[in-house]
């Protein structure tokens, strides 16, 4: 998905100033919308691309959580790549402590 992939790339602003994640917070809003909340993507990217770099503990659990309860059956062309990004979603909780310093 373009809007996924845009997240990433605008919190990758090598700059690395607010306006950056200010933007993939843009482009998350827009994947939102465009997939009415029926892909996980948008929200595993927005936790790693923009909640770490601002050790945002909560909102990075509550997006992926986000990105757990998406229905894989709900848009069938787009199940793969769901159910790959919920798999990812599920590691990156198990793991969270070593993304944050709390």
């Amino acid at each position: 998905d373009l809007y996924t992939f845009l997240i990433t790339f605008a919190a990758a602003d090598p700059s690395g100033d607010e306006a950056a994640l200010e933007k993939a917070e843009e482009y998350y809003a827009l994947a939102v919308e465009a997939t009415d909340g029926n892909q996980a993507g948008p929200h595993v990217a927005l936790a790693t691309a923009v909640c770490v770099p601002r050790q945002d503990r909560d909102r990075f659990e509550e997006l992926l959580n986000t990105a757990l309860a998406v229905d894989v059956d709900q848009a069938p062309q787009t199940r793969l790549a769901n159910v790959l990004a919920i798999q990812e979603a599920e590691r990156l909780l198990a793991n969270v402590d070593q993304y944050f310093w709390r």
